[in-house]
């Protein structure tokens, strides 16, 4: 499986340089502009499977670079839906490190992303659709050299076959996802 986001420039650099051992909350935020103006799946959109299983997949590989997944706790997870599918997800859920905060909706019209971690007494803020790290509003990294989408896949590309994540790691993903939709 590619889990694209965990290979984003902003992800590998923010792995490589700053220590998340103190963190206490992470908070991903995904918006996608999926519906249409009555709050409905853009029909070309339905095969997705609904925002959490779009995006849940990404949110949490890239989670598990930080955290044992097996050690989740999911607290509440809320869906909005169109019909039987999510169009909005809020969820919560916590390990012994850390609280996580999930947030995405297709409902906003416009693409979005960004991941929050309050590590000591400082936010890091990596913005997704910038390519951009920042640490307390002071931008630490940023990086434009490839559209966002191509350098996931060429990033993955040029690390396979480390790039791989574990089968077991692959289920849990999927079971987190599939047993809470």
């Amino acid at each position: 499986m590619i889990y694209h986001w965990m290979f984003s420039q902003e992800i590998l650099w923010f792995k490589r340089n700053i220590r998340t051992y103190k963190a206490r909350k992470i908070q991903f935020h995904i918006e996608d502009p999926y519906t249409d103006v009555e709050g409905h799946i853009i029909q070309t959109r339905r095969v997705l499977g609904g925002c959490w299983i779009d995006s849940g997949v990404n949110v949490l590989s890239v989670l598990s670079l930080w955290e044992d997944l097996s050690t989740l706790t999911l607290v509440e997870i809320c869906h909005r839906r169109d019909g039987n599918i999510p169009v909005e997800t809020r969820a919560i859920l916590e390990s012994p490190k850390m609280e996580v905060e999930i947030f995405i909706s297709w409902r906003t019209k416009r693409n979005f992303k960004e991941t929050t971690f309050w590590i000591g007494d400082d936010t890091y803020v990596i913005h997704h659709s910038a390519q951009s790290v920042s640490k307390n509003g002071i931008i630490l990294f940023q990086d434009s050299s490839m559209e966002r989408l191509d350098r996931h896949y060429y990033n993955f590309y040029c690390l396979y076959p480390s790039s791989l994540i574990s089968a077991s790691t692959t289920e849990m993903i999927h079971n987190i996802l599939f047993n809470n939709i």
